[in-house]
């Protein structure tokens, strides 16, 4: 059973409240295990002195809704 769209825009509203970096960008959804989804959030902002910035969240959600595991990388 597919990750439902209610659950998603839940998850998101999650992930976007822990992450502000990440605020307003659509996940990339992956099957991860049995029952579970991978989302991915993917942005790029620039720093003070013009420099590129992305930052990448990996959230493991299960197929119910529920936010297992959430990581950030910058780089």
């Amino acid at each position: 059973m597919p990750l439902d769209l209610e659950a998603l825009q839940k998850l998101c509203a999650e992930i976007y409240h822990q992450f502000p970096a990440v605020n307003g960008c659509k996940p990339k959804v992956q099957a991860y295990t049995a029952g579970q989804y991978l989302l991915i959030f993917q942005a790029g902002k620039r720093t003070a002195n013009g420099m590129p910035i992305s930052t990448t969240v990996r959230a493991v959600v299960s197929q119910t809704g529920k936010l297992i595991k959430a990581s950030t990388s910058k780089g």
